[in-house]
């Protein structure tokens, strides 16, 4: 069974670092990391996903981000970037039908 990392609310500067030390120590271990609760998220908190998402991958290791909360995708989409094309295994995002 997946380890599963919870995100908080607020995933901005001050609790990227945090995110990376929980990543890391999960390092080696298939990962379902729950974005369902953010509503705040900001640009560092998407790089270390990035990063994980691209270590995660080298190690040969499942990594998934499920149930990725509307601020979530609306944080990927403002930098331009597309999350399933950094962690190709993401499972549904947002509910369907849910307003963004």
């Amino acid at each position: 069974m997946d380890d599963v990392l919870k995100l908080p609310e607020t995933m901005d500067v001050a609790r990227a670092r945090s995110l990376f030390d929980d990543l890391f120590r999960r390092r080696g271990t298939p990962l379902t990391i729950d974005a369902s609760q953010v509503e705040k998220a900001g640009a560092l908190a998407i790089e270390v996903l990035i990063a994980c998402a691209r270590q995660w991958q080298s190690d040969g290791i499942p990594l998934t981000i499920a149930h990725q909360s509307h601020a979530m995708l609306a944080t990927w989409g403002g930098l331009g970037l597309d999350p399933d094309r950094y962690v190709p295994a993401s499972s549904p995002t947002a509910e369907e039908g849910d307003a963004p």
